[in-house]
């Protein structure tokens, strides 16, 4: 197995499906501009992302420092949770989602094929109860080939297990092959849509007519209209018939 793909195990596990639900405004910007983001650790959500690399570090000697390098890391998250109605709530409460499908080997190629391997990284997140994360996030691995420290933004708190995250992760360097890259606190890279993404699902909670409005601006910005479906968490059941039977 590529080392770059941490916590996964097999060939069959990094050819799987991941998803990411992003509003569908996001995802008409990624289509003009041709374009993935990923963002530093300190814009998301959670106070406990990136916690180790945030604490003082103790370095072999004894000596006190920060870590430099923890504004260097850049990430996106994906789930390998295709329908959840939880996540679409959570990411996209308006109602006006849309669900993106690629694997965990073409996400990976998308950004390593403009950068390089000591870079770039796919990671499966390991959840924990807080002590226990505590207690794993007090070493950090110094590796040459960078794992050690893409692997401090995989642990998460048991709490959010449900979303059972893959993170892809990039780490800023003296990358001569990162020439495509754009820098600030939010990252871009070029991609091609119709070839990262497998299916585009609009929000389940979307009447016909919005379902149909984004799907034609999704056509018109060049997506296949074969990837292009509605979710059908909320759809009702057809033909399902109920035999009624004395006792």
């Amino acid at each position: 197995m590529i080392a770059n793909y941490i916590n996964f195990k097999t060939e069959e596990e990094i050819n799987q499906p991941i998803y990411r639900i992003i509003p569908c405004r996001i995802f008409e910007e990624m289509l003009i501009e041709q374009k993935n983001y990923l963002r530093k650790p300190k814009k998301w959500n959670d106070p406990f992302e990136n916690f180790i690399l945030n604490a003082t570090g103790v370095l072999p000697d004894g000596e006190e420092a920060t870590f430099s390098f923890r504004d260097s890391q850049y990430g996106q998250c994906w789930s390998l949770d295709k329908d959840s109605e939880a996540v679409w709530r959570v990411f996209c409460p308006d109602g006006k989602g849309v669900q993106l499908e690629t694997t965990v080997n073409k996400l990976y190629k998308s950004l390593s094929e403009q950068t390089d391997t000591l870079s770039s990284f796919i990671g499966k997140v390991s959840y924990h109860k807080k002590d226990t994360l505590l207690k794993k996030g007090k070493t950090i691995y110094l590796t040459s080939d960078g794992i050690g420290i893409a692997s401090t933004l995989l642990f998460k708190r048991i709490e959010f297990s449900y979303e059972k995250e893959i993170r892809l992760i990039y780490m800023r360097n003296n990358n001569k092959n990162a020439q495509n890259i754009c820098w600030g606190d939010t990252i871009s890279y070029p991609i091609v849509p119709n070839d990262l993404f497998n299916q585009v699902v609009l929000d389940p909670r979307m009447n016909d007519c919005e379902f149909q409005e984004w799907k034609m601006k999704f056509k018109e910005l060049r997506m296949e209209e074969t990837k292009i479906i509605q979710s059908d968490l909320y759809k009702p059941l057809k033909g399902f018939q109920v035999y009624a039977k004395e006792p």
